[in-house]
């Protein structure tokens, strides 16, 4: 029977639902994320000719595309791209259809219309080595590696009392960190629809700005995600004052576990999480395609 893959339609929603369980349930679980509201907002960006999917594109500036493998008329695996940066992930192919290719095809589509879009780079954080290898053979290549910590809310802490908190300005970013942003897929102003919250916060000591974060929280996830930065080296305990905002937010918001996202080159905040009772969670590469060549 003739493969096919074409960009998802509403009629497909279910199907690719089925298919975030079957192939992601585990992580997806962890983070609390409700799918059954994914597939109604998934539906809604469709809706049409896809004007509020477009829309949701224009004004946050970001990629979002959902491709579909299809057996004739019956989906049989998924890719999903987002991003302002697009992130190729979700690639999932129904188990009596594996071993035929058709994963390397939704890959390869999907980096073919990155490139007929006009996008310079993309990025893929594989889980497991099966998704790695086949990134790989596309050209993707590894770049950075992201430790994840955890803890559970509530988290007391007793920040510095001459620390202040403000909101971060671009300016207070090193030229040489400005890539630095936190989960890539915010979605700024249309953030409301998918239930995105986010504040940007720096830490301020009298010798001035030591420490920024970005504090993630998405609607009906049991996870706040904290990314810190540490501006001035030895002055990592400015970062608790970002961590008890952050562990505060996230409580007000029912969240029951807090995540901070670390460069492991990032030793001094490492050390700060763990004497205050983190505990490494899990660990990822990234990986960049330059669609340029």
């Amino acid at each position: 029977m003739k493969v096919t893959i074409a960009p998802i339609t509403r009629r497909d929603v279910p199907r690719y639902i089925e298919f975030l369980r079957a192939g992601f349930g585990t992580e997806l679980t962890e983070l609390g994320t409700d799918l059954d509201r994914l597939g109604h907002i998934i539906s809604f960006l469709l809706m049409g000719n896809e004007i509020p999917l477009r829309m949701v594109k224009r004004v946050s500036g970001h990629e979002a595309f959902i491709l579909i493998a299809r057996a004739g008329a019956d989906p049989i695996g998924c890719i999903t791209v987002v991003g302002r940066q697009p992130a190729l992930t979700g690639v999932y192919v129904v188990p009596e259809f594996r071993g035929r290719g058709i994963a390397a095809r939704l890959v390869a589509d999907a980096v073919r219309r990155l490139r007929s879009a006009g996008y310079e780079r993309a990025i893929a954080s594989p889980l497991n080595h099966v998704a790695q290898r086949l990134i790989e053979n596309v050209g993707f290549t590894p770049t950075n590696r992201t430790v994840v910590y955890e803890h559970p809310l509530p988290l007391e802490i007793t920040p510095p009392s001459m620390v202040r908190l403000r909101r971060m300005r671009t300016a207070d970013v090193p030229p040489d960190r400005r890539g630095w942003h936190g989960r890539r897929y915010n979605v700024h102003g249309v953030g409301w629809l998918l239930g995105v919250h986010m504040h940007r916060l720096t830490a301020v000591t009298p010798t001035g700005a030591a420490a920024c974060a970005r504090l993630f929280a998405i609607n009906r996830e049991r996870v706040g995600e904290v990314h810190p930065l540490l501006l001035s080296s030895g002055q990592s305990e400015a970062a608790l004052s970002l961590l008890a905002a952050g562990a505060r937010w996230f409580a007000r918001m029912g969240k029951e576990t807090v995540h901070v996202s670390l460069d492991p080159r990032d030793e001094e905040l490492i050390a700060l999480v763990r004497a205050i009772g983190f505990s490494e969670q899990r660990e990822w590469v990234e990986f960049v395609l330059d669609l340029t060549r």
